[in-house]
Order: structure tokens, then C-alpha cells, then sequence
């Protein structure tokens, strides 16, 4: 028997759902690589060129942080067998050279979407075989990059996928979860995970059927991974101050193992803060603590929260303009928890409408893409615009699916 699952790929984590044949309804995996519903997407190489996904890199990266018996050298090479932060560094025509083998971004994306499918037999009772998926990706993914989902899922053994935009994910999750009432007539989808941020905005129909009048917006390059890396750019200064060095040992290099470190202070803060002060060792320097509040985290963190909501704006501005109705707006995806979110969506939104947030940020994408599979949200056709062939330059449209002038794909095409 066929059996489809439904992916979120994440710039961070992972996470992946089925039908349960005992209930019928779509639900998280939890995994047993990891013992929770999210699986790390990052990818370890061995000396012999054996690739490791999950939490077992995860934990080895994060330990390289605060790895004292390393030498700055040794711990150099150790970084150079990992790979994270995948999603958000794909780009046309790149590869990934190795001693052992040369990778381009749909062999790195296909390691770990077979791990995924792995987990997920050994996870739950399949009653058949798992070769389709619905995966899902930002808005702002490039029609080419959306062919390189496509192709990875192929190489990791699936012979069927669908498509589907992360907040149309998220909005399903949210209506079929009955995260949000029957008498929502209009309902904004705040996603801002790891590595993208997309906001779409849904119209619900009486027959409680959704659709969308509005084109969503979003920014591929803006997310949690942005927040941890401003805040590494916070500690290099500390210690330029006042160590005279940066946190790494090698000027104007990124020490990602740090960048992990800098991840897990953001999710400790954003949960609260416990003193006025903050502690990281740094190798080579050795533990600091320095003076950090909340005013200061904010400040860190606000400029790359203002660019999510300028793009709520321009969607609330086309929603004032057609005179659409909106009472609920549901926040997802892990950087949606930082406390500035909430406050700033608040303040644009007003008080008419109620802020919805739920403990499930982190898989409701999944989970929506398996609820996909009985609903269809109609979109809103956008206009052609005017692009440029990649290959031969010339201008085109996004409605030519093929250049006139060359006669290769656009990948700009929007049908």
C-alpha cells in the first residue's frame, strides 16, 4: 500500500507527519532519533565520508562550543565535516566539494529527507510503503529551487511530491485544528521560523472553505538564524572590546559551533529573563560574564523583527484597501515565540484582533500538509512581471514558462 507523509523542511529542525489509521487524522511523528517531533537539519561527515543527520551532529556541533581540550586548529577541521542551515544557502549551480565527494544542494537535501523517511518507518506503524510526500517551502522559494525540492525528494526514494507553501500549511493546521473558531471570517498566518519568514492572509468562506484574495508576502532570508547570528555579532564586539580578539580564533571567519550556542541563549531569553546578566565560554578565551537584559536583547533582535512585520503591513494594507474582513491571526513557526513578536503584531493588528499562539508552533506546518491532502485553498493568480533568462538575459515574462529568445526553462514561471 502507497503511503504519503508530509515534511516541513526547516533551516533548524525538521518535522514530519502520517494519517493514524486508528483515529484518521493527521498527527506529528515523534521521533525516535530524538525522542520529540523535530529533527535537527544537519548534516555530519565522517573521516570516511559516511554522512550523520540529526542529533547526533546536533549535540556534537553544540559540544564543540564549549570543547576545552581542542585546539583551535583541531576544532577548525572538526567544523569544516558539518553542514547546516541548509535550506537558507541554496543557490543555482552550487556544489559542495569533499575529500571523498562532491555534493550539490539536492544530494545535502536528499541525506537528510532520507533520514527523515527512515525515522519515520522505525517511528510509526505503516501500513505500506512510504513513496509520496508533501513537502512544503517558503513563498518566496524561486521556481528553481522548488525543482531542487523536488529532485532531492526523488533521490531520497519518493516517487510522488506535492508542493506546498508553508503558511497555506500552517493556515490548514490552523483551521482544521480548531485552533481558531467557527465564526472566523478572515485570518492572518504570521510563520517566522528559522531561516525564512512568509505572512498570508486567508478569507473564510460560509461554507467554512478558505481562499486567498490576497497574495502572501514573505523573505526567504530572514529568520531565527538571523537573531543568533546578530547576537554573535553582540558577543564579537564584547570581546573585541574587551578581550581584543574576536570569538573566533581566525579573524572574520564564523565559528558555527559559537552560532549554536548563540541559538540556545536566544530560546533561554525568549523565554524570560532570570538575572541581569549572561555566560558563555568561548574557546581559547575561556567563560565570560557580561551584563545583559532584556532592553538589551530587544535591541539586538528588533531590527530583524521589523523586517516581518513591514511585510505584515503590506498585507494588511491590501486587506484595508478590498474592505476584507480579519479577526484572528495565529503566530507560528520557533522565532514567532520571542516576546517582541507578540507585542509588535498587537500594536498593528489592534485589539479587534485576537492573537492566537499554541505550544504546536513547531509542527503545525507538517501536520497542515497532511490535512492538505483533502483541502485546497484557491490563491489569488498574480499579474506577469517582467524577469530576465538566466541564461541568455534577455526579458521576458514569468508567465513564459520557456524563454522566447533561448528556449530554456524560466525559472521565474509563475503558470
Amino acid at each position: 500500500m502507497s503511503v504519503t507523509i508530509g515534511i516541513d523542511f526547516g533551516t533548524s529542525f525538521c518535522s514530519a507527519s502520517w494519517i493514524n489509521p486508528n483515529t484518521g487524522k493527521p498527527e506529528a511523528i515523534r521521533f525516535k532519533d530524538t525522542g520529540s517531533e523535530k529533527l535537527p537539519s544537519v548534516i555530519a561527515f565522517s573521516n570516511s565520508g559516511k554522512a550523520f543527520v540529526g542529533s547526533g551532529p546536533y549535540t556534537q556541533l553544540e559540544n564543540l562550543s564549549i570543547d576545552a581540550s581542542l585546539s583551535e586548529e583541531e576544532r577548525e577541521m572538526q567544523l569544516c565535516n558539518f553542514f547546516t542551515s541548509i535550506k537558507t544557502h541554496i543557490h543555482q549551480g552550487q556544489i559542495w566539494r569533499r575529500p571523498e565527494k562532491s555534493y550539490s544542494d539536492a544530494d545535502l537535501i536528499a541525506i537528510i529527507l532520507k533520514k527523515i523517511k527512515d525515522e519515520v518507518e522505525i517511528s510509526v506503524p505503516l501500513e505500506g510503503k512510504i513513496d509520496q510526500v508533501v513537502l512544503t517551502h517558503p513563498v518566496e522559494f524561486e521556481e528553481w529551487k522548488k525543482e531542487i525540492l523536488k529532485h532531492a525528494a526523488a533521490l531520497a526514494g519518493f516517487k510522488k511530491v506535492k508542493l506546498l507553501e508553508e503558511p497555506n500549511a500552517a493556515a490548514i493546521y490552523a483551521l482544521k485544528a480548531k485552533l481558531i473558531p467557527a465564526t472566523c471570517k478572515g485570518l492572518l498566518v504570521y510563520d517566522f521560523g528559522a531561516g525564512t519568514f512568509d505572512v498570508t492572509y486567508l478569507q473564510i468562506d460560509s461554507d467554512g472553505q478558505p481562499h486567498m484574495p490576497v497574495l502572501p508576502q514573505g523573505d526567504a532570508h530572514c529568520g531565527g538564524d538571523d537573531i543568533d547570528k546578530a547576537l554573535y555579532d553582540d558577543w564579537n564586539k564584547y570581546t573585541k572590546a574587551t578581550k581584543n580578539r574576536e570569538v573566533s580564533a581566525n579573524p572574520n571567519e564564523l565559528d558555527i559551533a559559537f552560532m549554536y550556542r548563540c541559538r540556545r541563549l536566544k530560546e533561554q531569553l525568549s523565554k524570560g529573563f532570570i538575572s541581569d546578566e549572561i555566560s558563555e565560554y568561548i574557546p581559547g578565551i575561556g567563560r565570560i560574564r557580561r551584563p545583559f537584559n532584556e532592553k538589551d536583547f530587544n535591541r539586538i533582535v528588533e531590527p530583524i523583527v521589523e523586517r516581518t512585520i513591514a511585510k505584515v503591513k503590506v498585507v494588511l494594507d491590501e486587506i484595508k484597501q478590498n474592505n476584507l474582513p480579519i479577526t484572528h491571526a495565529v503566530l507560528i513557526g520557533g522565532s514567532s515565540n520571542l516576546p517582541l513578536v507578540k507585542t509588535k503584531m498587537q500594536s498593528i493588528l489592534g485589539n479587534s484582533v485576537k492573537l492566537i499562539t499554541t505550544g504546536n508552533y513547531d509542527i503545525a506546518v507538517a501536520v497542515g500538509a497532511m490535512y492538505s491532502v483533502d483541502i485546497v485553498i484557491k490563491p489569488k493568480k498574480e499579474e506577469p512581471k517582467e524577469c530576465y533568462c538566466i541564461y541568455c538575459g534577455h526579458k521576458i515574462l514569468t508567465s513564459h514558462k520557456v524563454c522566447m529568445y533561448c528556449g530554456k526553462p524560466n525559472y521565474s514561471y509563475k503558470p
